[in-house]
């Protein structure tokens, strides 16, 4: 039975992030929903002005009743303390938390990591509790020399041979590998990247109901209009199709921020090539349900993308393909698995091109590809994610790198 988190004795984690967009909401409620459950009591640090949380109340849902919520910025939209470090501290020492865990790592990590390089350490108060989940460690990563990643890498190596971390989460295995092995007292551990949602609805329903007109074929593209997501690429390869393709896209995402972009959207809209969905979707709601339901493969044109992909595990979850740019983890994991095609990242042609050969894909390929991306959520779901999350806080058990079969 686990421990109750109202108790006065339960270990307190400080659950820490600014941000909302994108995965950071999904993530905040993976990560408050799954401690609580394992009897932490939870003290979510965020941004609780009036449009996020408009954002987080209905992706918390229950999970709000669990948790204490404590604003970062005042009305003036400053952080408390005056810096995410400073209201990280100020939060940590309010409350006695037993961790200061930040959802996204990368909020801290290059001052950090340069400041211990330079001998510079954090406060005492973080040494041995400062963790967090480490989305794009690009700091890690080998390549061309620049000596501002070299001084981050050195720092980062400081920290973790020195115990400050405790603990921190990779979401790229084939990186965090090597660490464990140099730094094996380290606090450094893999948590996967949950593919989450009902995707049980027919697919004849689910297009039905979004209003999809007879013989489309549709791709979904999940997300804002960032450029590293490469919506506008996806625009250039569809509005290139000949006017007879089956081609069809449903955009799902606030695309309010691109003018460009959303123009490009409401005119494929207006010619019957497109569904937009043109707000923030929860990964609770019936909307991301049907949106990829009702989708014969998931578009993944993203563009110098080095992290681990909520989007692809939600596919892999729907039993979807995808039609991912040959990058970085993305890559690897598409090649590795199978999951489904992949073209030369920032080439809208390339592209159209493996549209059109999916488009054309015989039925046992297509078979195939769902087959694998079910094979890949086995591995990859909320209850793995659950059970390495509580194992990296446990003072007695081993956290072991779970890897796919």
């Amino acid at each position: 039975m686990n421990p109750d988190p109202s108790s006065p004795d339960s270990v307190t984690v400080l659950l820490f992030d600014p941000r909302i967009e994108g995965h950071h909401a999904s993530w905040i409620h993976y990560l408050a929903d799954d401690l609580v459950s394992g009897g932490y009591r939870v003290i979510l640090a965020c941004d609780w002005r009036e449009a996020a949380r408009a954002r987080l109340e209905p992706e918390l849902g229950e999970t709000l009743n669990r948790i204490q919520i404590q604003p970062i910025f005042d009305s003036q939209g400053r952080p408390k303390g005056g810096s995410m470090m400073g209201a990280l501290k100020a939060f940590h020492e309010e409350w006695k938390s037993d961790f200061a865990f930040l959802c996204n790592f990368n909020e801290i990590a290059s001052p950090l990591c340069r400041d211990a390089a330079l001998g510079i350490m954090p406060s005492a108060v973080f040494r041995g509790c400062l963790g967090g989940v480490y989305h794009r460690p690009t700091m890690l990563l080998t390549g061309r020399f620049s000596a501002n990643q070299w001084l981050k890498r050195v720092g980062f190596r400081r920290l973790a041979r020195n115990g400050w971390f405790s603990p921190l989460f990779f979401t790229d295995e084939s990186l965090l590998r090597p660490l464990q092995s140099e730094l094996p007292t380290s606090e450094l551990r893999y948590l996967v990247t949950p593919g989450a949602g009902r995707f049980d609805i027919d697919t004849a329903e689910a297009r039905i109901r979004l209003g999809i007109p007879p013989g489309r074929f549709p791709f979904l593209f999940y997300g804002g209009p960032y450029r590293r997501k490469g919506l506008h690429l996806t625009l250039s390869a569809f509005e290139s199709l000949p006017a007879d393709s089956p081609a069809y896209l449903i955009c799902a995402g606030d695309q309010s921020q691109d003018a460009d972009v959303a123009s490009r959207l409401r005119q494929l809209e207006q010619q019957g090539r497109a569904l937009l969905i043109s707000r923030y979707i929860s990964s609770e709601e019936e909307l991301t349900s049907l949106a990829f339901c009702a989708s014969e493969a998931v578009l993944l044109p993203y563009i110098h993308f080095l992290t681990a992909s909520g989007v692809m595990a939600q596919a892999c979850a729907a039993g979807k393909p995808v039609l991912a740019s040959d990058v970085g983890w993305l890559g690897k994991q598409v090649r590795r698995f199978g999951l489904g095609l992949l073209y030369p990242q920032n080439d809208w042609a390339s592209l159209r091109a493996a549209m059109v050969q999916f488009i054309q894909r015989s039925p046992a390929e297509g078979h195939q590809w769902r087959e694998n991306a079910r094979k890949y959520t086995a591995g990859n779901n909320r209850q793995v994610f659950r059970e390495q999350l509580l194992a990296g806080f446990s003072s007695t058990a081993t956290a072991t790198l779970k890897l796919n079969p």
